[in-house]
């Protein structure tokens, strides 16, 4: 190389502690009152003067400057990933020199809020070295994500690394974002009527690739367009987008006539092919994937642009919907998502996240690609810059009904080179298989199962998130009767914060789930976790909808629990009796406590209970119904629907 000239080295560098830098999130600064998304904090570097599309905020993956006296700057992601105020966070700054560089390189940190500090140890090296950045927050920073950086400067010049702090809720907060929802009817009025809702996935909803492209040419946008509108109308401020499924049209089984296939029963033979991977990607992962990089491109685009309109976050993705339902492991005639291998996946999941997030979440090359770098797979769609490097692309999702079977293809897919770093938290679906079990016995245990698996509680330690996209009691054929159903949704919204520890829960669902993907035409419609059935459908003539018990219990439970903290868990320490205790900051000194007996049943409108002495702090409680009474001697009827006393 010439003197004097400036080569880029497009790659990210490794690091020692197994924390890799990431791009992107540093751009996000979440609004007060959020929960956070425990994501892994982000690292882009730049090169002086310059600036590249590779990684979030305009920069490449690693950029450097490399001529005579050159050195090699790199940052770790901040660990934890994610403090709560009045904790400390660490990065370990490394300084690597290049053509006999042994100058000295001092650092600095700017960009940080008054009640941020930051110290390095040493506060510069010389030569080859490494110094610790310590950030250090006051009690009193709100909760958010803060974008700083991190400079490296030499006589020769500065270089500088970007970086995010996620400052966490108090412990236990529960916040609206806690509930989310599926609906699939667009022209649904008032979802609020029910709860308002913190969160909405966008699935089910003719919102998939081959509906907004059914063929290879131009997209049409009106569904998605309505269904934003629809978001915005009803006060939801953050969307979940599911990116699964093939379009026809760009399916290696576009003749895929079998009724086995998501959908395939559905608008045939539109809708033939979408289990299948890409015709243009091979067997082992390898082929230029351009047709499903071209859908992910123009959707996160349009949605971003949409959502930055309407005020709606788009904050979060899914690549693939229940790839665990394989024919390899369901039962014959079962429906399948997924009938690809788990490289196709891996690669399809790895350009997805580079178009939007920015980078691999780890190696910053593709294997299966040729040893593609983020920055190749943003040219092939012509973009100079991710989407949107804030986002949180989630792992694809795996049910738990058949929990050794899905196990086992969810181990096989996460031990695939790639699969586990390209995910920043983990999306997982409990549905009830056996009716005549309480969810207790029957759904925790499939829950914490899930947990314990060696590469989700390591990334849990990392700081990813679980999140339930998808839960409820299964279709309303499972569960009919309506006091079971109630009990059900607000049982599983108690425990799944307390004892799972589930960051989001997207119920499925809010209506009726039409039989066609478009769900414009709702008239011959299925029950699933229904919460409200629309007008026209099941004998509801109300022009606003007929809330079932279920929706009234879901609207009771989400005033009982957004805004309160939980520090300590729900538990069964009276045997088949659970406690949930809550408390809140206003009014002062507030207190509640969530009370069931698994033990007690509801059959044809009539339910059993059992007297239950409680504290005598608890002067009144509320039911499912809305309804308030007053707690005499100490004694409250407890049965399988929750109430929750209060002081």
């Amino acid at each position: 190389m010439k003197p004097g000239r400036t080569r880029l080295r497009m790659k990210c560098v490794a690091t020692d502690n197994g924390a890799s830098p990431q791009t992107g999130e540093a751009q996000r600064a979440a609004a007060p009152g959020r929960r956070l998304l425990l994501s892994t904090a982000v690292v882009c570097l730049l090169a002086s003067l310059v600036s590249l599309g590779a990684c979030g905020g305009g920069a490449s993956p690693s950029a450097q400057t490399q001529g005579p006296g050159d050195f090699q700057f790199s940052a770790t992601s901040l660990l934890p990933a994610t403090i709560s105020a009045g904790s400390k966070a660490t990065s370990t700054i490394t300084i690597t020199p290049e053509n006999g560089f042994n100058g000295s390189v001092t650092f600095a940190c700017s960009g940080l809020p008054g009640t941020v500090t930051c110290s390095f140890s040493p506060s510069s090296t010389t030569g080859s070295g490494t110094s610790q950045l310590t950030v250090a927050t006051t009690a009193a920073i709100p909760p958010g994500r803060y974008a700083f950086s991190v400079s490296a400067s030499s006589s020769i010049g500065n270089q500088s690394a970007e970086l995010a702090l996620g400052v966490a809720q108090p412990d236990g907060l529960i916040t609206p974002i806690y509930f989310g929802i599926h609906g699939h009817n667009v022209n649904d009025p008032d979802w609020t009527q029910v709860a308002p809702f913190g969160a909405l996935r966008l699935w089910g909803t003719g919102t998939s690739w081959v509906n907004l492209q059914p063929t290879n040419g131009a997209f049409d946008w009106k569904r998605l367009d309505n269904w934003m509108s629809a978001i915005q109308a009803n006060g939801i401020t953050h969307v979940l987008f599911e990116l699964s499924g093939t379009a026809r049209w760009a399916s290696s089984d576009p003749n895929d006539t079998s009724a086995v296939c998501d959908f395939s029963d559905q608008d045939p033979p539109t809708n033939y092919g979408f289990c299948a991977p890409p015709s243009d990607l091979n067997a082992d992962g390898t082929g230029p994937d351009q047709y499903w990089r071209n859908w992910v491109a123009a959707v996160s685009q349009h949605l971003q642009s949409v959502g930055s309109a309407d005020g709606i976050a788009i904050d979060s993705y899914e690549p693939w919907n229940e790839f665990t339902r394989q024919a390899s492991n369901s039962k014959v005639g079962a429906a399948v998502s997924w009938e690809g291998n788990d490289q196709q996946l891996v690669r399809m999941v790895q350009d997805a996240r580079c178009i939007i997030v920015g980078n691999l979440g780890g190696s910053q090359t593709m294997e299966a690609s040729g040893g593609q770098t983020c920055e190749q797979v943003l040219q092939s769609v012509n973009l100079s810059a991710p989407v949107d490097p804030s986002a949180l692309f989630l792992s694809p999702s795996t049910g738990i009904g058949q929990t050794t079977k899905y196990l086992a293809a969810w181990d096989s897919y996460m031990s695939t080179p790639g699969a586990a770093d390209a995910s920043d938290g983990y999306a997982f679906h409990p549905y009830k298989t056996n009716p005549d079990m309480p969810l207790e016995s029957e759904m925790l245990p499939l829950l914490l199962e899930f947990e314990s698996d060696p590469t989700v509680t390591k990334g849990v330690q990392q700081g990813k998130p679980i999140w339930v996209t998808e839960g409820s009691w299964n279709t309303n054929a499972d569960l009919p009767d309506p006091d079971d159903q109630a009990a059900y949704v607000a049982r599983e919204y108690l425990l799944l914060f307390s004892v799972a520890n589930i960051q989001r829960f997207y119920w499925y669902s809010l209506d009726q789930v039409c039989q066609t993907l478009g769900c414009d035409n709702v008239s011959n419609a299925q029950g699933g976790g229904t919460l409200l059935i629309p007008s026209g459908q099941a004998g509801c003539t109300n022009p606003n909808g007929c809330i079932q018990e279920a929706g009234v219990a879901y609207g009771q439970v989400y005033k009982w629990m957004a805004g309160t903290s939980q520090t300590t868990p729900c538990t069964n320490s009276q045997g088949t009796i659970w406690t949930c205790v809550f408390t809140r900051s206003s009014p002062a000194g507030y207190q509640a406590e969530a009370i069931w007996d698994t033990s007690q049943t509801c059959s044809n409108g009539v339910c059993t209970t059992t007297p239950v002495p409680v504290s005598s702090v608890y002067v009144q409680y509320r039911d499912l119904a809305g309804n308030v009474t007053a707690i005499v001697n100490n004694t409250v009827p407890v049965g399988e629907k929750p109430i929750l006393l209060e002081n």
